[in-house]
């Protein structure tokens, strides 16, 4: 061949060595691209076997538009001059570009030390075809021979004919994991372009028979330099269990800019989950491709698109498990009844129905069991899950004895199965719900007025639960001095201030404090608490003027210390009990809502059990209604039998 005209490659030998040492199928996939982004509608892939257990070549052939003659030079000679850099889609079918940076020809050197290259390119003001050559060696890569065009046969069509020889005898027809990777990559791409084929010696990729499902599911918008773009995941599930599961960020039509080590791994489940957006296209054109991940709307939607993979494969199973469910149901071995009661036991149903259809499914011996060994792993597992939901990893490990990889298989599935934690809140609540209905019922009762003692029970209740006066408070002082309340209230602000002496009381040697409670905040700010300090009285103790006086004088001590004053705090000082005094009148007290005094940093407030109870249940009730959960008096007094024995002795008997 006369090659009449030789180009200099502008790039760095070594660059164009290391570009010439991608892997086979890394290389084949993007020459692929290449073929593609050109609008090519065929694709092969050719080895040519010399017989000698070697290749003689490999070829690409495509019938894409080709390259004109009059822009060869240009782009053989300047690497990332690729024509397609500032554009989203190709020309006579429009779709989405892959390649922007003109590199991808060079790893053509993967396949062959020789690469030549026979290109067809229409030229319109003739309306004529005409065919011209090219070129290089791995030996001297910078040197780019192109032939003059010459005009072709009116039976050939435009396209590219690209050629490696010398081929590396390591170098084979593709395994089995090249070609899945092959598949994996433009599975997807061909699943939208139905109109393109592609073959791989002699093989034609067709996604129908491995793709076995493609959902699309709306994500939230990708905020770049101010604009807004949709967004969207595209889950493809795979037929075959060869399959890699992996995650890409890609534009429209499953074109893979990025893939990401995500470890969304569900079992027995093979799938590609596409992050679609034209954003990314926007991002990898100005920024590269690993600019993207770092985006905080990328990042959101990662987030989301996890989430959603989640539902929908919970969703499959759970779809799976209504079958044998009903199979259970008749066989008298379902653990539940015909109808649920509250949301509470319709989640635990959803998860049960999942981990046991899994067992079911997965394990051979366990259908194979008798009905009455089945009916009892299926009543431990139900316990589990009424109990201690993070117990049911240990139930089905030792009690169903299943093997190191079933138990994996069953600990992945469980730790994706978030539905478990949405049961222990619901208890949470619940239990909370009973807390609060008991200690009512026992401080309103007889016995209660009578009995109940401040600090051996009603205290020690109170300071095991002081989620009562707000869910962001912890307890940081339990019966003891102002001198230790100043302790923790430097040591919570992490600052220095001297204890050596104690803090005085104004009418008592030490007084002492039944609780206080602290939470800090920081909103971009240094550190600030606050406190809450609880003085408790026994129910048959009324709010007067000397319970009014004590929380007071607390007040003050706190107050008159400058060493309190050096840090930023706020401080609630809170007298309960009760009922108040009906001697008080509007001199000590503000009687609509409870305020003794009030000042910048500090407030003193007076409330009876009636408005703590009411706080409470107002902050509960709407997961109440939800739960469709209703709180019962003696419910609540016999939770705290069980969980506080010791507190509520003597002041529950005539409570029925």
């Amino acid at each position: 061949m006369n090659y009449a005209h030789s180009v200099q490659l502008t790039i760095q030998n070594d660059l164009i060595s290391k570009l010439g040492k991608t892997s086979l199928v890394d290389a084949l996939i993007e020459l692929i691209w290449n073929a593609l982004d050109a609008d090519a509608l065929n694709v092969r892939v050719v080895f040519e076997d010399n017989g000698l257990d070697s290749l003689n070549s490999i070829k690409i052939i495509d019938d894409g538009v080709g390259i004109h003659f009059s822009e060869a030079k240009n782009i053989f000679k300047n690497l990332g001059g690729s024509k397609k850099k500032n554009k989203l889609k190709s020309d006579v079918y429009g779709r989405f570009l892959h390649g922007k940076e003109g590199k991808g020809r060079l790893k053509a050197f993967s396949l062959g030390a020789t690469v030549n290259w026979s290109i067809t390119y229409k030229d319109e003001s003739l309306d004529k075809l005409f065919t011209y050559k090219v070129a290089m060696h791995l030996n001297n890569p910078s040197d780019v021979k192109i032939s003059d065009p010459v005009e072709s046969d009116e039976n050939l069509k435009s396209g590219v004919i690209l050629e490696a020889y010398d081929v590396p005898k390591k170098i084979r027809k593709l395994n089995d994991s090249a070609k899945t990777k092959i598949l994996e990559t433009f599975a997807f791409y061909l699943y939208d372009y139905k109109n393109i084929n592609l073959e791989i010696d002699g093989e034609k990729i067709d996604p129908k028979k491995i793709i076995l499902a493609v959902t699309p599911f709306n994500l939230d918008f990708i905020n770049y330099e101010g604009k807004d773009y949709s967004s969207t995941l595209r889950l493809t599930e795979w037929v075959s269990s060869k399959q890699t599961t992996s995650t890409y960020l890609s534009c429209n039509h499953g074109i893979p800019y990025l893939k990401l080590d995500m470890g969304w791994n569900y079992p027995n489940k093979k799938y590609t989950a596409y992050i679609e957006s034209e954003a990314i296209i926007e991002m990898v054109n100005m920024h590269g491709l690993d600019f993207a991940p770092s985006n905080a709307s990328v990042q959101k939607n990662l987030g989301l698109a996890k989430e959603i993979i989640k539902g929908h494969f919970r969703a499959q199973e759970a779809e799976k498990a209504a079958t044998l469910v009903e199979q259970w149901k008749e066989e008298n071995i379902y653990p539940y009844p015909s109808e649920t009661t509250n949301i509470v036991e319709q989640v635990e149903r959803q998860v049960f129905d999942i981990v046991a259809s899994t067992v079911s499914h997965n394990i051979d011996k366990f259908e194979k069991t008798s009905k009455e060994n089945r009916k009892f792993q299926f009543r431990l597992l139900k316990q589990a899950l009424e109990t201690n939901p993070n117990s049911l990893q240990t139930i089905i490990n030792e009690v169903l004895n299943l093997k190191p990889e079933e138990q994996d298989d069953l600990a992945e599935l469980l730790r994706d199965v978030s539905l478990s934690s949405i049961i222990s809140a619901s208890k949470v609540v619940t239990d909370r719900l009973k807390f609060i209905n008991g200690l009512e019922s026992i401080i309103n009762s007889k016995d209660g007025k009578k009995n109940l003692k401040e600090r051996t029970q009603l205290h020690r209740m109170l300071a095991e639960n002081c989620w009562v006066f707000g869910e962001e408070f912890f307890i940081s002082v339990d019966d003891q001095s102002l001198t230790e309340c100043l302790k923790q209230h430097s040591k919570l602000l992490s600052k220095d201030v001297d204890i050596l002496e104690a803090v005085e009381h104004p009418t008592k040697e030490r007084g002492i404090v039944d609780l206080m409670l602290s939470k800090t905040t920081r909103n971009n700010k240094p550190n600030t608490a606050h406190h809450l300090i609880i003085e408790l009285k026994r129910p048959r103790v009324k709010i007067g003027r000397d319970e009014i006086s004590q929380i007071q004088d607390y007040a003050d001590a706190i107050r008159l210390d400058s060493r309190f004053s050096k840090t930023k705090a706020k401080w609630t000082f809170i007298a309960i009990s009760l009922d108040r005094d009906m001697k008080l009148d509007s001199r000590y007290i503000d009687l609509e809502n409870g305020v003794i005094a009030e000042k910048d940093n500090y407030i003193i407030l007076v409330k009876t059990w009636a408005e703590i109870f009411d706080e409470c249940k107002a902050k509960l009730q709407f997961f109440q209604e939800r739960l469709k959960y209703k709180a019962k008096a003696i419910d609540g007094v016999e939770h705290l039998q069980k969980h506080f024995p010791k507190y509520v002795e003597g002041a529950t008997t005539t409570i029925q």
